[in-house]
């Protein structure tokens, strides 16, 4: 995203903390909520469905294609992650932008729920591709996926909103800015592979 549109160090560094909160935000609402409903799979389901009273629907020897996740169901969490983060990219560097390519190169990506390689403009065909393959790869139901992209849009944009309410013109606040990298720190320090305590923050930071 940074690359495809334009924008400097400053933009995207805030970009990517408010991706980073998000996304963090994402994981706690989902992970909650999933052992607050504790909602069963399809595999659950479809294997036990003479129990429910809908014997015709049962099949003992059904699988997702995907491996089922051993956590509840409801919600989503690719579902909900994804549509954080997309309102938070969206927020930053718009709706619409110049092609990016999504690539999938784990061995766990299968060609035949979806590409390997996708690529478009428009930010919401990535959310809709991480929710949709929940469901064509049989870990998700429908309804799921439609209400945990409420769900992450709800929370990304609560995000957004709880910085620009707790830090407004937040610019003119700012009176010094560094920016260090690994082998800054490694020069600094003489520690090798970076600070070993890579993200720590301390009770001035805070």
């Amino acid at each position: 995203m940074a690359g495809a549109v334009p924008s400097n160090l400053e933009h995207n560094t805030r970009a990517f903390a408010v991706f980073s909160l998000a996304l963090a935000d994402a994981f706690i609402s989902s992970f909650e909520a999933k052992f607050a409903y504790h909602f069963w799979r399809p595999w659950t389901a479809i294997q036990n469905a003479a129990a429910i009273g809908a014997p015709e629907l049962q099949d003992s020897t059904w699988l997702s294609v995907i491996p089922t996740p051993s956590h509840p169901e409801y919600p989503a969490n690719h579902a909900v992650q994804s549509a954080a983060i997309v309102t938070v990219l969206k927020h930053f560097y718009g709706a619409n932008v110049p092609p990016v390519t999504l690539t999938c190169q784990g061995a766990s990506c299968r060609a035949d729920i979806c590409p390997a390689a996708v690529t478009s403009g428009h930010l919401d065909d990535f959310k809709a591709l991480f929710g949709l393959a929940r469901i064509y790869g049989g870990i998700h139901y429908r309804n799921t996926i439609v209400v945990s992209w409420a769900q992450g849009e709800a929370i990304g944009q609560n995000v957004i909103d709880t910085l620009e309410e707790r830090f407004p013109d937040i610019r003119s606040k700012i009176v010094g800015q560094q920016f260090v990298t690994p082998k800054d720190i490694e020069d600094i320090t003489g520690l090798s592979e970076g600070n070993i305590f890579a993200g720590e923050f301390l009770a001035p930071q805070m």
